[in-house]
């Protein structure tokens, strides 16, 4: 039972992957896909009120591109400043006007095998030093015999 425990949580670390945010070339993004869009100076002023000041960039799932907006499942929020705030997929229009740049994200190939690689290795050597699958080193040390009860010394 723990191994099958420790495989799926190894499983579920390797599924993660690592994702990075690359600008959208000529192809719009599709419905469905996650997206990331920098908020202009314009838009900062416009949505201040609705998602707060300083708002550098918004996160999330495109539900529909318009003409003129995009309708976001929003996910996260980054500010100007630093900082982050987490959303629950909150829907939030955003005019095309008040957008610097839209990037989609996409599967980093070489950073997810390197994390990959690293995960199994670092499991691997974790099971490997707790003897957990019953290969690890076998010399155990016998007790020797027990002395006899009037031969014990007192200090």
């Amino acid at each position: 039972m723990r191994l099958s425990g420790s495989a799926l949580v190894l499983g579920s670390v390797l599924l993660t992957g690592s994702y990075s945010l690359r600008p959208v070339g000529s192809t719009s993004p599709q419905p469905g896909e996650r997206v990331a869009l920098e908020i202009n100076d314009q838009g900062r002023v416009a949505l201040g009120g609705m998602i707060g000041p300083s708002l550098r960039r918004i996160e999330g799932t495109l539900i529909q591109q318009e003409p003129d907006a995009f309708l976001l499942s929003v996910r996260s929020i980054q500010y100007v400043h630093g900082g982050e705030q987490v959303w629950s997929g909150e829907r939030v229009r955003v005019n095309q006007e008040h957008v610097a740049s839209v990037f989609q994200r996409h599967l980093s190939k070489g950073r997810s095998v390197v994390f990959g690689v690293a995960t199994i290795g670092g499991f691997a050597a974790y099971m490997l030093t707790r003897d957990l699958l019953g290969i690890g080193n076998t010399d155990i040390e016998k007790p020797g015999p027990k002395p006899e009860p009037g031969s014990l010394v007192s200090p």
